[in-house]
């Protein structure tokens, strides 16, 4: 019982949290429209959480949002088309609220998000509380965040810290390039891997590159490599994991 009242009273802190926040925080996007928004589909060959393993096999990840000022709905789903090595499909619906602000020098992006695992006797939905913060230096931003469940593994925490580059090339093409740190705590690493204690997890490297069309069409082929750097985690991580693929998308 407690568990199904936790999902709509955080929503509704949220909200009001949201629409109570400062006017500074406005400032943000004051240029910008009132409403917005997007669809893309990204089709890939592995599925990758946090350096695990979701699904290695043919998967496309569809995913729609729209933005009110500084608060995005966003619904993200992944589903796998051909048979996984060693496992069962695993389709997943999740729904992210999430609001952004600026403080100083600083940006903030605060969010709840919502796992829904489809027919996975070993995976109970869950949810988590995040704040990510990032600092920019020229196309260069420092970020660190953290993770923390609230729902089914209620605790537990997972940090990333990192650095973003990001680089218009020209008026239709933007690179992007990412190296982060990521570490789990105890109860992160109990929960999903029977590991009582804190690790220092994985560093993983992400690069993308956009092509923007005028008409707000855009594709964007991308990769991600993991290194697993705890020895304890490897046989759960592998001793690294990678994956490649093509995002279509349109922004409103």
């Amino acid at each position: 019982m407690k568990k199904r009242l936790i999902l709509p009273l955080l929503l509704t802190a949220l909200l009001r949290l949201t629409f109570a926040a400062p006017e500074v925080a406005d400032s943000l996007g004051e240029a910008d429209p009132a409403w917005s928004g997007g669809i893309e589909t990204a089709a890939t060959n592995a599925y990758l959480w946090r350096g695990m393993i979701v699904n290695e096999a043919a998967i496309l990840q569809p995913a729609a949002w729209v933005t009110h000022k500084n608060v995005t709905l966003t619904l993200w789903s992944s589903w796998t088309l051909s048979e996984p090595k060693d496992d069962i499909k695993r389709p997943e619906i999740d729904a992210a609220l999430t609001y952004e602000f600026s403080w100083q020098n600083l940006a903030f992006e605060t969010y709840f998000n919502y796992y829904g695992y489809i027919d996975q006797p070993d995976a109970p939905n869950t949810g988590e509380l995040a704040c990510i913060a990032g600092y920019p230096i020229g196309i260069f931003t420092l970020k660190a965040g953290v993770m923390c469940d609230i729902i089914e593994y209620s605790g537990a925490l997972y940090t990333e810290e990192g650095v973003e580059m990001e680089k218009e090339l020209n008026d239709q093409f933007t690179a992007f390039g990412a190296l982060t740190l990521g570490a789990g705590s105890a109860k992160f690493n109990d929960a999903y891997f029977e590991l009582h204690r804190t690790t220092a997890s994985l560093l993983s490297l992400e690069g993308r590159l956009t092509w923007t069309r005028p008409s707000g069409l855009y594709l964007q082929p991308w990769f991600q490599f993991n290194q697993t750097l705890d020895n304890d985690l490897k046989p759960y991580l592998k001793k690294h994991t990678s994956s490649f693929g093509l995002t279509a998308g349109h922004e409103f």
